[in-house]
């Protein structure tokens, strides 16, 4: 085996080399096998150096066959070259090698190996080394002249000829930069996406294209309180946070009509694990190939349960401003209508909307000129509310109370105004009616002749009286008013403090509210004048408890009266000792003709007793002759005011 032939050895090195090549960029794979000698060039023109001879002492038809090879790798622009000796020192190169490290020919040869990497790097590429031959690509980087890293995928292939001084090491290096970069760029993106899906504020769901549920975000997770793995492996109108009406509109949108390759949306209501409900918007995207077939769909899930809230909070807003009673009116910063309720278009005489809104709102007022005032108060007391003469469409005026208030937006800037109005007319009329009635009672009560006053129960004092209490008692109202009621009461008479006590609290005045107490009759003290006798006639004020909070009551000056009376008991006294012993019979009836007194000479005369006589008929003592003269003069008298006498 020592003499091998030559044409063996040359075969065995062209083998080692195309392997080597075909290792190294299968792309080279592609080139001819039989390169025409006509389109080579030396390999001198392409290097600093002389091609080397690959095995010692071959024939020329060998070299010739070597050089196509050594052509095959010179010449190929996607790999770079190097061959170097025994000493790892280059002995040759191709112009990719010059390109990629920006060395000159005159740097590169002779050039120890080990410079063109970092220590530690070099360090591990020594490691293949020892394994004589790399026969996969081995990621390392190279340095630049300028201290540059390039990313390379480095091929080895040793050369061992007979002569091992001989032995040589072939390198090719594949420019891996752009593709390293691109790899990078690809796990950044990857990266990104990944922090994308798990950490984004929507719940985002991935499907295929059945439906099927691949992953799930955690936002979504944390939403629904489901783990991961209760949700992935099942259809998405499968899924247990879905209502059945929610799980219909995933099967109808996304499996029977399909997301469109843009985007489609929908509300959907969700239920948790804990079966406390929330509702999302759904965006979905079909994931498509280039090709246009379906791989999938991207779904993600804002949750909108406070929007959800917020609008139906002002759905119920809306709703009772459009529904409310009074008229309601949101007029812009200039003074037009914006926006009118239904209440507001029957007050004025309007059946439409648009037959208002855009109009200035002082042209629904009488007495325009009080706008300016209403504004200018507005925008500094951000509030007004008063009375105002309003016009209606048919040229009609009424009374309307306003309330308008400034409506500020986020950064407290004034939006628009806001007014609410009520047709004050009939209030005005029933108002001025009041008046009326409490002016005539006012004068009555001023110009009654007796006292009307009010006692506050609470408070034990004299809450009102009226003028008339000067004539009585000497006293102007607002003097007396200042009295307490222990001060009153002394100018009660001491005789009379008893009866007067037990007629003002009585348990009978509290028991029968509203009802008058029967009348008593007591002395009081006048300024200058001395007692006067007065009748006194009160009742009780309930409050809503049934518990009596005042008394009511009316006093008239009766000394006068009593003067008289005490003249008439005294005259009445006189008379009935004179009918008393009169020898004539003296009788006296009723309007009904009925005896109510007879003196015993009468008595005497009909023969029986007085308890036999009074409340009987006169006539049942008279003759049937008698008894029609008798009721003939009792009716002359009557009529005319006469006297009967004489009469038989």
């Amino acid at each position: 085996m020592k003499n091998i032939p030559d044409i063996v050895r040359i075969l065995r090195a062209e083998e080692q080399l195309r392997t080597t090549v075909a290792n190294a960029n299968p792309l080279l794979q592609e080139m001819p096998n039989d390169i025409p000698r006509s389109s080579q060039t030396s390999v001198s023109a392409t290097t600093k150096m002389q091609p080397i001879d690959l095995v010692a002492d071959l024939h020329s038809e060998s070299s010739e066959l070597i050089q196509r090879l050594q052509k095959l790798l010179y010449d190929n622009p996607l790999s770079g070259l190097i061959i170097t000796d025994a000493n790892h020192e280059i002995i040759s190169y191709n112009k990719t090698i010059n390109s990629l490290l920006e060395y000159t020919d005159d740097e590169l040869y002779l050039k120890s190996f080990e410079q063109l990497f970092k220590p530690d790097e070099y360090k591990r590429i020594q490691q293949h080394l020892l394994q004589k031959k790399i026969t996969s690509p081995l990621v390392t980087e190279l340095c630049t002249k300028h201290k540059k890293s390039v990313n390379v995928e480095l091929f080895q292939q040793t050369l061992e000829p007979s002569h091992k001084k001989n032995t040589i090491f072939i390198y090719l290096f594949k420019d891996i930069t752009a593709q390293k970069h691109t790899q990078n760029i690809l796990k950044e993106d990857v990266t990104k996406y990944r922090n994308i899906f798990d950490l984004s504020p929507e719940g985002i769901i991935l499907l295929d294209a059945t439906g099927t549920v691949l992953e799930v975000n955690d936002r979504l997770c944390t939403w629904l309180q489901y783990c991961s793995s209760d949700l992935t492996g099942k259809k998405i109108y499968q899924q247990p946070f879905l209502t059945p009406q929610s799980k219909q509109k995933f099967k109808n949108d996304l499996f029977t009509n399909k997301i469109s390759p843009e985007e489609c949306s929908c509300e959907l209501e969700f239920h948790t694990s804990t079966n406390k409900k929330f509702f999302a918007l759904a965006n979905g995207t079909t994931l498509m190939t280039p090709h246009g077939e379906t791989t999938g769909y991207l779904i993600m899930f804002t949750d909108i349960t406070q929007r959800k809230k917020t609008e139906n909070e002002l759905r119920i807003k809306d709703s009772a401003i459009a529904s409310s009673i009074n008229a309601i009116a949101i007029i812009n910063l200039e003074g037009n209508l914006t926006y009118v309720n239904n209440s507001f278009l029957s007050l004025w005489g309007y059946t439409k909307p648009p037959e208002v809104i855009g109009k200035p709102i002082l042209s629904f007022w009488k007495t325009k000129g009080q706008y300016v005032e209403i504004l200018d108060h507005v925008l500094k007391k951000k509030a007004w509310v008063g009375e105002l003469t309003a016009e209606r469409n048919d040229k009609t005026t009424f009374q309307a109370q306003l309330a308008v208030n400034l409506v500020y937006d986020a950064e407290n800037q004034p939006l628009c105004l806001m007014a609410s109005f009520v047709d004050i007319s009939k209030y005005k009329q029933t108002l001025q009616a009041l008046s009326n009635s409490e002016q005539k009672f006012r004068r009555v009560l001023e110009n009654s002749l007796d006292v009307i006053y009010e006692i506050n129960l609470k408070d034990n004092r004299l809450e009102y009286v009226s003028p008339s209490v000067a004539n009585i008692l000497g006293y102007k109202p607002e003097v007396i008013l200042k009295f307490s009621l222990d001060k009153i009461k002394t100018l009660v008479h001491t005789d009379d403090k008893k009866q007067v006590k037990n007629h003002i609290y009585s348990p009978k005045s509290k028991t029968q509210p509203g009802k008058p107490v029967q009348s008593i009759e007591y002395r009081l003290r006048h300024r200058t004048l001395g007692y006067r006798w007065v009748s006194d006639t009160c009742s009780t004020i309930l409050d809503e408890n049934k518990q009596p909070v005042a008394l009511v009551g009316n006093i008239k000056d009766v000394t006068e009266r009593r003067k008289v009376w005490e003249e008439l008991v005294k005259s009445e006294e006189k008379y009935r000792v004179l009918a008393e012993t009169s020898a004539d019979g003296v009788f006296s009836t009723d309007v009904l003709g009925r005896l109510t007194y007879v003196n015993p000479s009468l008595m005497k005369l009909l023969g029986r007793r007085k308890s036999k006589i009074l409340a009987t008929p006169f006539r049942d003592y008279l003759s049937e002759d008698s008894v029609y003269l008798f009721q003939q003069a009792m009716l002359d008298v009557r009529k005319e005011d006469k006297k009967m006498e004489n009469i038989e």
